[in-house]
């Protein structure tokens, strides 16, 4: 493989040591990333040049930042008292234990160790977004005022219910039945005859279901990636829809009764949830984290580097082997979208 022993320290400081297996995944990603800035990435990426620096040279650079970052972090962390909960150490472990079981074959033959891409993938995001969460949550030294949180909840959140009718393998006949009804619920719902809840439950027992079809969510329909890309429909006739009232859309395979509700009323509620507060702190200020990050990233100084060991990865390995799609890009890029991505869901239930 590219390394005589993944337990070797690579670079250290007082608060933290890297060993061979986490620079290895270091390379792995910086390797990854090359292929997308060589001229012919069908070709050998490390007989190549990236902006006139030999591929090989251009990978250790970027390694060498991503390490940077990793002592970045714990340092920042230390100074600010934070550390992650025994909660916060189980699920990494879990969601490690998972990557690593599905990965192990392909990652160890290039040297990197269990350990190692835990450092610095798991471990390095949790505590990037921790960090986040101390400087600009409620209390922090850059904290955002409450009023500014909730204006941009309101701006750009939507707070909706739906659920949804299969149309799969339905005649003309009983597509029309089933839009007849949904649109006879919309009406109900807006005429305030009936709630979202009472017409869901009525729904729930002429269709025999065993659960409540119910789903409610509050989210930015402009950037939550599952609505864009599967409920397309749904996130057009949002926009347009009045709070309060309620719509039948029709999609290829289904029909979906929506109602959208008034954000005004639950805003303060909502934010509450530490999950979708780190998500409107992200939006506001995640690129101003990321850019102060990269300064302290750019004149760090404070680490001794062990070239004599980290000069013996042999970065070839990756390319006896063509499977890098699973490599994860530089973490400091993602952390905090990634910590309160799609956290906001409120399934009330799971529909049949």
């Amino acid at each position: 493989c590219g390394t005589s022993s993944g337990s070797e320290i690579v670079a250290e400081n007082e608060n933290t040591k890297i060993t061979m297996g986490a620079y290895a995944y270091c390379m792995y990603s910086a390797y990854y990333q090359a292929s997308y800035y060589v001229p012919d990435s069908t070709k050998s990426i490390l007989s190549q040049e990236i902006n006139g620096q030999p591929a090989e040279d251009w990978m250790r650079d970027r390694a060498l930042e991503n390490m940077k970052s990793m002592f970045v972090v714990d340092a920042k962390a230390k100074e600010l008292g934070v550390s992650l909960t025994d909660q916060e150490r189980k699920t990494i472990d879990t969601n490690m234990d998972q990557a690593w079981n599905s990965s192990k074959e392909q990652l160890s033959k290039y040297g990197i160790t269990k350990e190692g891409a835990q450092q610095f993938f798991y471990d390095f995001n949790a505590k990037f977004a921790k960090i986040f969460q101390t400087l600009y949550g409620e209390g922090g030294e850059k904290a955002i005022p409450a009023e500014d949180k909730k204006n941009y909840f309101i701006e750009n959140y939507t707070d909706f219910a739906y659920f949804t009718k299969s149309i799969s393998g339905l005649s003309d006949e009983d597509k029309a039945a089933a839009k007849a009804n949904l649109d006879g619920y919309a009406a109900a719902i807006n005429d305030g005859s009936r709630t979202m809840e009472q017409v869901a439950e009525e729904y729930k027992t002429a269709e025999n279901l065993s659960t409540n079809p119910l789903q409610s969510d509050v989210t930015n329909l402009s950037t939550n990636k599952k609505y864009v890309q599967s409920y397309s429909e749904m996130v057009a006739a949002l926009k347009e829809m009045q709070t309060g009232k309620a719509r039948v859309v029709e999609t290829n395979s289904s029909y979906m009764l929506v109602v959208k509700n008034d954000i005004n009323a639950t805003a303060d509620e909502k934010l509450k949830d530490e999950s979708v507060e780190l998500q409107v702190l992200a939006a506001l200020k995640e690129q101003e984290y990321i850019t102060d990050m990269n300064a302290l990233v750019e004149s760090y100084t404070d680490y001794t580097l062990h070239e004599d060991v980290m000069n013996k990865f042999d970065p070839a390995v990756f390319e006896q082997s063509s499977d890098t799609s699973s490599a994860e890009s530089t973490p400091a890029s993602s952390a905090v979208s990634e910590a309160s991505e799609d956290t906001t869901s409120s399934q009330t239930t799971t529909s049949n």
